[in-house]
Parts: C-alpha cells; structure tokens; sequence
C-alpha cells in the first residue's frame, strides 16, 4: 500500500443519532448500507485519516481491526446482497435495491 491509497477500514457505529451518520457518510463517502451488526465498511484517505480518528474518539463510531474487500452477489428478486470479506468468517449486509 503505498501513502496515497486509501485504507480499508470497518467501521461499528455507536451513536444512534441519524443525522450524525449520514454526515459522516456524506463527508468520508461511505456506502449507505450496515451490517446486521452495525458495520459499516469505509476507504478513509490519508489526508481525512486525522478527521476520521477524531469522529471515532468522540464515540459515533468504533473502529474494527479487520480489513475488508466487497463481494457482490445478486438475489432473485432484483436486490443485491454484499458480503464483508473480514477474517476470520464473513458477514452478510443487508440487502439493498437499486
């Protein structure tokens, strides 16, 4: 990984305020989807890496120490289903329509 690629992070949210997360997805770029398990996958920049680690120290989120990749897998009824690769199992993400 060079200093210029983002790092793949997972996120577990803490706080319930919704508009607290949408303005943290809306600023950091992350997918609107969560885990059944309030995980959320993130790609943080290096320039934002500061702002991202004070969001966590401020408690709206805890950061997880798994890496992730995304695995797209498509349903029957037109949805989609997305799988967090995370060692050592896997979790499945809500499905989402679009």
């Amino acid at each position: 990984m060079t200093h210029t690629e983002p790092e793949k992070i997972v996120i577990r949210w803490t706080t319930k305020d919704e508009n607290a997360i949408a303005a943290i997805r809306k600023r950091f770029n992350m997918p609107s989807y969560t885990t059944l398990n309030g995980w959320s996958p993130v790609e943080v920049k290096p320039e934002d890496k500061d702002i991202f680690e004070e969001c966590a120290r401020r408690g709206f989120f805890g950061i997880m120490p798994q890496k992730w990749c995304k695995n797209f897998r498509y349903g029957s009824r037109g949805g989609y289903f997305v799988n967090l690769t995370l060692k050592p199992g896997r979790w499945m993400v809500r499905p989402g329509f679009g």
